[in-house]
């Protein structure tokens, strides 16, 4: 699992890595370019590469970074956005001395003139690595640079490699334009948050982290905001000599006469996580009998205790308040709150006052509708719309669905990037719902969050690839879990035994 760090908080780690443990800045910007440099060599063998580098000390690892491909006989080109060299940075300043020492040629570009005469150089380059400004933004480009990236932008055909940011994108959560389009962003040592969640995503191209050697208690004191990765994931351990009892027991509650397709999306998902034992109560009882007769039908809700985990709420319709206040007050283990059952909650919110072991699964509209916020706003600003609603309910799991998902669970967030817009479709949201119900059976409530919004976004995206398609079925979705399953096999997953 990765840290996700703030332009802020990744300025502090730099400052108290030399205060405290005596790290020069210098020894960072040498293991920074070192590290990138290989990864770049590695990854792409180039030729020949030119070097954009600004005043400041992303510029420094630029020019860092090109004395190593030098030194690597690898031919450079480098330009150097400033007028003068005693403007640049100190880090960045000794860099140049460096390079100069070496008999390497230095193009400044201090104005229009400058640029135009080396703007054809430029937009000709196999590779260009970007190291114009880093997380130090805070407001949009202007002048020459905000003309420099605009015309890369639209012209440039080689690869654009950044180093830890693509220019123009800040590293804490403000957005502004024009930003440079990377195809790969080298990121020093953790993703910073812009990185990870559109607008600025789609300017990051394949994210890299490079580590650099910060020291491990300050890299991880107090972060409490992080990338979900593959090798992250935990699965259900399966025993020769086990039996249903031993995987749990999950009930659904969904569908009525309207919506009798996210009843049997959900079933049908709960089904593939391999929980134990499945029920279900709703109106689409005969539907559900006959696509699921390993589903056991309820009449009635008679011991709550019986189960490990209960889903509410897909295509659920009106009317069902006083069975979901009894779930709230009563089931004490697992609860997944979906779809009809938000709209219901977002007339009383207070109803999940001091609830535990509840996950809510909300999409931004539905969110806004719980919170009362504009759902753009929440859009924008997902991690400060958790944490308000974290506030009166510290302890229920909110998981709010978008392109990139963010799992806010107890003092923590997550970022998901397994959505896509294959998932773009009525019902995908009920097949996650199922999923997140039938694993949290067998998983704590978190790890089956992961789990399943993986297996919801890799099938997908598999299938969208192999199909073609911009968007998928949620019911070919659910037959086809096989292929993201395939693709744990290869990681090797911890798993776990919750019996």
């Amino acid at each position: 699992m990765e840290i996700v760090l703030t332009s802020r908080e990744a300025l502090d780690l730099d400052r108290d890595t030399t205060l405290l443990y005596g790290i020069p800045d210098l020894l960072l910007m040498e293991n920074a370019a070192e590290r990138i440099f290989q990864a770049i060599k590695n990854k792409y063998s180039p030729s020949q590469i030119h070097f954009l580098a600004g005043r400041g000390n992303n510029g420094g690892d630029a020019l860092a970074i090109a004395r190593k491909f030098f030194q690597n006989n690898i031919s450079i080109r480098i330009y150097l956005f400033t007028d003068s060299q005693d403007n640049l940075s100190p880090l960045s300043i000794l860099q140049t001395e460096i390079l100069q020492k070496l008999n390497i040629p230095l193009f400044l570009i201090g104005n229009e003139r400058d640029y135009q005469s080396q703007k054809e150089q430029i937009l000709k380059a196999p590779f260009l690595i970007d190291g114009l400004l880093g997380i130090g933004l805070h407001s949009p480009l202007k002048g020459l640079l905000k003309t420099v990236v605009e015309d890369i932008n639209a012209d440039y055909q080689g690869e654009i490699l950044a180093i830890d940011v693509p220019s123009g994108l800040s590293g804490n959560f403000d957005f502004f334009e024009p930003v440079l389009k990377a195809s790969a962003t080298f990121t020093v040592e953790t993703p910073k948050i812009n990185m990870l969640d559109y607008p600025g995503k789609s300017f990051c191209g394949e994210i890299i982290s490079v580590p650099i050697g910060f020291p491990a208690p300050l890299l991880i004191k107090n972060r409490h905001v992080f990338k979900v990765e593959e090798k992250d994931l935990i699965l259900p351990e399966r025993k020769r000599d086990s039996h249903k009892g031993a995987y749990g027991k999950t009930l659904i509650l969904s569908g009525s006469k309207n919506y009798p397709g996210a009843a049997l999306l959900a079933s049908g998902a709960a089904l593939k996580s391999g929980t134990g034992l499945l029920y279900y109560y709703g109106e689409v009882c005969q539907e559900i009998l006959i696509k699921y007769p390993e589903i056991i039908l309820l009449d009635k809700i008679e011991n709550l205790d019986l189960f490990d985990s209960i889903l509410a709420g897909p295509g659920w319709g009106e009317g069902n308040e006083t069975l979901l206040k009894k779930l709230i007050s009563d089931f004490s283990h697992s609860l997944i709150l979906d779809a009809d059952a938000l709209n219901l909650i977002s007339r009383n919110p207070k109803l999940l006052k001091n609830r535990k072991n509840t996950l809510l699964t909300p999409h931004l509209k539905e969110f806004s509708r719980l919170t009362g916020k504009d759902t753009d706003w929440i859009k924008k600003n997902k991690l400060q719309a958790l944490s308000d609603f974290a506030v009166n309910y510290p302890d229920v799991s909110v998981l709010l669905k978008d392109s990139v998902s963010i799992l806010k669970d107890g003092s923590s967030f997550y970022y998901l990037e397994w959505g896509s817009d294959a998932l773009a479709r009525g019902g995908s949201g009920d097949l996650l719902a199922g999923l997140c119900s039938g694993f949290a059976a067998q998983l704590p409530l978190k790890e089956s969050v992961f789990l399943s919004s993986f297996l919801n976004g890799k099938t997908a995206d598999l299938l969208a690839e192999l199909k073609k398609s911009p968007s998928v079925h949620p019911s070919v979705i659910l037959e086809n879990y096989q292929l993201a399953w395939n693709e744990l096999e290869k990681i090797k997953c911890r798993k776990i035994n919750q019996e």
